[in-house]
C-alpha cells in the first residue's frame, strides 16, 4: 500500500472570509514542497464561486484530513467532493474502492486508525453499535476505543491527543493525558488509553512536542496548567507512513528515542495553522495498492 495526500486549494475571494481562507490554503505550500519529497501530494483547486454556504453540506473545509477520511475499503468524503473533478483525479490515479458521501464518516480528525485497533471520538460514543457495522462492512474487524478530545478544539477532532504507531507498539497521548488532576476527560482518556496498552501490548508514551517543555519551565503551577494546556500547545496530528513519521513539531530527545528505535522522523514545516492543530490536519489521506 502507497499511501497519497490530498487537500483542497481555495482560488477566486471576492470577501475579506474568503480571503483569510484562501490565505490558509495558499500557505500550506510550504507542507507541500517538504512532505512531497516522501509521498505523493495532490491539491484540487477550488474556485469559492462553486461552494454554495447555504448548506454545511456542501462546503469543504481547509482542512484536507476533515473533507476525506478512508476506512478499509470505502473512502467516505464531503457530499461536495462528489463531484466530477474530485473522483475523476482518483480514478485516473487507478484509485478502485468505494467513493461514499457521509458528512461525519469524512471527518477524519474524529478518528485515529491501528492495526490492531481505532480511535473514535467519543462524541459518537451513544452510535457504537453503528460503528461496529460501519467497521464490518468496511473490512475493519477490529475494536474501537472512544476517547475523549482533550485540546478543546470544534467537533471532538482526536488526532491532536493520540497517535498510533503500530511498528513500535506504541500509543501516545499528549500531555493533557497524562495530567494528575482530577479532570474526567483527562482522567478518561489515561484510563482508557492504559487498558489500551494492557489489552494490546502496547507502550503507552507522552508526546511533547518542541514547545511543550518550554511551556512547563514557565509554569509553576503544573496542574492548574493541565486545564488549560490544550489551549495552548500544538496538537500531535502526525502522519506515520513506511517506517516514517511526519510531524510539525516534535521535541528533540523524542525526536532521538524515536530515531533509536528505528523510526525515522521528518519534521514538516506549516503554514497558517489554528492553535492545537498540526501536520494531519492539512491532509487527507488514501491509499493505492
Amino acid at each position: 500500500m502507497v499511501k497519497h495526500l490530498f487537500r483542497v486549494k481555495f482560488t477566486n475571494p471576492k470577501s475579506g472570509k474568503q480571503q483569510k481562507a484562501y490565505e490558509k490554503t495558499e500557505s500550506f505550500k510550504v507542507s507541500d514542497e517538504a512532505i512531497s519529497r516522501y509521498l505523493d501530494v495532490h491539491v484540487l483547486e477550488v474556485p469559492f464561486q462553486s461552494i454554495n454556504y447555504k448548506t454545511d453540506e456542501k462546503f469543504i473545509s481547509v482542512w484536507g484530513r476533515d473533507n476525506m477520511t478512508e476506512w478499509g475499503n470505502a473512502l467516505f468524503i464531503k457530499p461536495r467532493l462528489s463531484r466530477k473533478p474530485f473522483g475523476k483525479m482518483l480514478r485516473k490515479l487507478g484509485y478502485q474502492k468505494d467513493i461514499e458521501p457521509n458528512i461525519p464518516l469524512s471527518e477524519g480528525g474524529c478518528y485515529v486508525f491501528g492495526d490492531e485497533f481505532i480511535l473514535i471520538s467519543d462524541i459518537f460514543e451513544k452510535s457504537k453499535g453503528k460503528f461496529e457495522k460501519i467497521l464490518h462492512n468496511s473490512g475493519l474487524e477490529k475494536p474501537a476505543y472512544f476517547v475523549p478530545d482533550l485540546t478543546h478544539t470544534e467537533g471532538g477532532h482526536i488526532d491532536c491527543d493520540y497517535q498510533i504507531i503500530d511498528s513500535l507498539k506504541l500509543i501516545y497521548g499528549s500531555g493533557n493525558v497524562f495530567c494528575n488532576g482530577n479532570y474526567e476527560m483527562f482522567t478518561k482518556a489515561r484510563k482508557t488509553l492504559e487498558e489500551i496498552a494492557k489489552r494490546h501490548n502496547y507502550d503507552m508514551r507522552k508526546y511533547e512536542s518542541s514547545e511543550d517543555k518550554k511551556i512547563q519551565a514557565d509554569i509553576k503551577n503544573w496542574e492548574k496548567f493541565c486545564s488549560e494546556l490544550g489551549q495552548k500547545h500544538n496538537g500531535i496530528n502526525s502522519i506515520v507512513h513506511d517506517g516514517k513519521l511526519f510531524t510539525g513539531s516534535i521535541h528533540p530527545e523524542e525526536k532521538e528515542y524515536l530515531q533509536e528505535r528505528g523510526m525515522d522522523v521528518i519534521t514538516v514545516p506549516l503554514g497558517k495553522m489554528n492553535v492545537g492543530s498540526g501536520l494531519r490536519c492539512v491532509y487527507g489521506e488514501f491509499n493505492l495498492d
